[in-house]
């Protein structure tokens, strides 16, 4: 299992080959439940990294803050962006723009953007085209230590688990898929979210810092002095408190749309 979808044994099996569509678009559905889902967590992620330290905010006073600006429906400002590139993920992870606008949706105040094409426009237009790939380096080496950490302790942990209680490692149950995929997306983003704090930074620079252009490593350096290094872990608890669900949904979604499209588990 990786960012939301999961895969079979074998990628070159016959039956896979003859399928792919399919199970690109289980995949596709189950991250798109998945994300909505937990769309308000991932705001208030971001509303803490931004906001929390200059304003002296904690979890629920954050909470209320956004509630308080924009109503309940403003929770799941910016998950629009976050559904459209749940499909092709895999395929663009190397590029940062949706990022972009999924961060200022997210922090944009109520009625300022009609939707991801109006962010866009209004983004190029104040900042340059260039403003689209802001947080590009950060995103680029988070993605680096985020999958291999993930992937790395999600087989670890499943295969020493069926080889202390006798589980068959190609179907150890959904219990111990979701055990595994919880633990392993938590150590994934223990090694990966001071980039991804970074990144969200860089790109909300202009709403919040204004002055000119703040590179990756004074970000580091300001949050390290500022706030030490604990700091480069805010806004860590309300995303590990969307991965037990966001994981569950993922699942559930998948195996779902396994079985309305016929397909068999290999």
């Amino acid at each position: 299992m990786y960012g939301g979808f999961l895969f079979p044994e074998s990628l070159n099996s016959e039956p896979y080959v003859a399928t792919w569509w399919k199970q690109l678009l289980a995949g596709a559905m189950a991250g798109a439940v998945s994300r909505t889902s937990t769309a308000p967590l991932d705001r208030l992620k971001i509303y803490i990294q931004v906001y929390a330290a200059k304003q002296h905010l904690n979890l629920v006073s954050s909470w209320k803050a956004m509630v308080e600006e924009g109503g309940y429906l403003s929770l799941w400002r910016g998950n629009g962006m976050n559904v459209t590139k749940i499909a092709p993920e895999t395929g663009i992870k190397f590029l940062a723009y949706d990022q972009v606008l999924k961060t200022r949706l997210a922090l944009g105040h109520t009625g300022e953007y009609k939707g991801i094409m109006d962010c866009a426009r209004i983004l190029i237009k104040n900042e340059g085209i260039s403003a689209l790939y802001v947080g590009y380096i950060p995103n680029l080496l988070g993605i680096i230590p985020y999958a291999g950490i993930e992937l790395t302790v999600y087989e670890s942990v499943k295969k020493a688990y069926c080889q202390r209680y006798g589980q068959n490692p190609s179907d150890p149950g959904i219990i111990v898929h979701l055990g595994c995929g919880t633990i392993s997306s938590t150590c994934g983003q223990l090694g990966s979210y001071p980039l991804a704090l970074v990144r969200t930074k860089m790109q909300a620079h202009a709403i919040v810092g204004g002055g000119p252009h703040v590179s990756m490593h004074q970000h580091f350096s300001n949050i390290i002095r500022e706030e030490g290094l604990f700091g480069l872990y805010r806004g860590f608890t309300p995303n590990c408190m969307k991965v037990v669900p966001a994981v569950s949904i993922s699942f559930v979604v998948y195996e779902e749309m396994k079985t309305l499209l016929g397909l068999t588990s290999y």
